[in-house]
């Protein structure tokens, strides 16, 4: 840790020691200036000075005197959950998203819209516009906007290179969104941003290798390895939905054929089913619908809890695909933890089992003997609450300075 110290210039130290302050507050909840003090390691006088910034920057509230055993009782800080907030969006396939959310994830106000078969990425913006209008954000002190996309994003310039469901190529998404919008605007894969809301409100944890694998329209995967999202060197990685699972399979709008996403998504489990129906299997899918036809995955998920064969068969085997494609990021990258997420958590066991069991079978030992493999428990908005973690991460965890985030928010008028 010296080491790492006398590395730092005088600046670098302030922000981190900012960000230490700011974390054991978000950590511990309530603090004194000499608990900081304390479990930091820095004085008493630097930790007041950064007190006072924090205080300053609206991050951070007094909330009074706590009892002691003896002496006077000192004032103590808490993070102001609501002092700032962030504006969240997301552009997914079949929906768009926007909400605010505060410090704590909390979602103040959300809204969200369907989006339209071969969606325009104009037409996509227009709904967000839309969407973030409704969403008042006026009433709100924002920080900034995080925004979730679908597809490999290249954070650096800014641009959608390639969501597999739509047309899009190589679209220059910040650039269209800071046209739309006024606040600092921070983008990412949408896999990316829920393994951050797994970080900051979730099941990760700090100093570990964690691994979230969304299964809904799409598949993707999240890896959050040494603290940092690890994006790959063409922000291609965590893209498990184009791993080859079935020999001469389906072809996928990626060129090649047999992905995992053409074979356990759920658009492949809706398509699946309709297909042994209409091939003379029965299902209890078809009554929920009330036609083949109108068969949508929550009829398939309703069927499969009343114990319908056809329907917990195809989860089951979307599970085991999946959980096989897994194995090989197990076996990569021998993380801590393995997140499921997304829509298919709404098959309850009928998919985790088997996603379970073809991790433990197809990888090997030394990298599950300490894995754990749980379900996601943000709920349905795990998608923005991520978004907003783009921001959350800089205040927490980045090197940017805390007062350069504030003035670039236009937060210090």
């Amino acid at each position: 840790m010296s080491q790492l110290f006398s590395k730092l210039s005088r600046e670098q130290m302030k922000t981190f020691n900012q960000k230490v302050i700011l974390k054991l507050l978000k950590e511990h909840g309530v603090l004194s200036k000499a608990q900081l003090s304390k479990i930091s390691q820095l004085t008493v006088p630097a930790v007041t000075g950064i007190i006072q910034t924090l205080l300053q920057s609206k991050l951070i509230e007094e909330i009074g005197p706590t009892k002691t055993s003896r002496g006077r009782f000192p004032a103590t800080y808490k993070i102001r959950s609501n002092g700032i907030h962030i504006l969240a969006v997301t552009i997914a396939t079949t929906f768009a998203k926007a909400a605010i959310i505060n410090l704590d994830g909390e979602v103040k106000e959300i809204c969200q819209t369907t989006l339209p078969k071969h969606v325009t990425s104009e037409q996509a913006l227009s709904y967000v516009e839309k969407l973030v209008q409704q969403c008042n954000p006026d009433q709100y002190q924002i920080i900034g906007m995080g925004a979730g996309l679908h597809g490999i994003v290249d954070t650096e310039k800014g641009v959608l290179v390639f969501p597999p469901q739509l047309s899009w190529r190589s679209f220059p998404i910040l650039e269209e969104l800071e046209k739309r919008f006024s606040y600092p605007i921070l983008i990412d894969n949408d896999c990316n941003t829920l393994v951050l809301a797994e970080r900051w409100f979730g099941q990760a944890k700090e100093g570990e290798t964690t691994v979230t694998l969304n299964v809904d329209y799409g598949i993707g995967a999240g890896i959050y390895m040494n603290n940092n999202l690890f994006r790959g060197s063409h922000y291609a990685a965590g893209q498990i939905g184009h791993t080859i699972v079935a020999e001469d399979g389906l072809e996928c709008p990626c060129g090649n054929r047999g992905c995992l996403e053409m074979h356990a998504s759920e658009p492949s489990i809706i398509r699946d089913v309709k297909s042994k129906i209409e091939s003379g299997s029965a299902s209890i899918a078809t009554d929920l619908a009330e036609n083949v036809q109108s068969i949508q995955i929550q009829h398939v998920y309703e069927a499969a809890l009343l114990n319908d064969e056809l329907a917990i068969s195809m989860l089951s085997r979307a599970g085991a695909l999946s959980g096989k494609a897994a194995s090989s990021l197990v076996n990569i990258l021998n993380p801590d933890r393995l997140i499921l997420s997304g829509g298919i958590l709404k098959s309850n066991h009928t998919f985790f089992e088997p996603f379970q069991k073809a991790i433990q079978t197809n990888s090997i030992q030394a990298s599950t003997q300490s894995l754990e493999i749980v379900k996601s428990d943000l709920g349905t908005h795990a998608d923005v609450i991520g978004a907003a973690c783009l921001w959350i991460d800089q205040l927490f965890d980045s090197s940017i300075a805390l007062e350069s985030i504030i003035h670039m928010s236009n937060l210090d008028d």
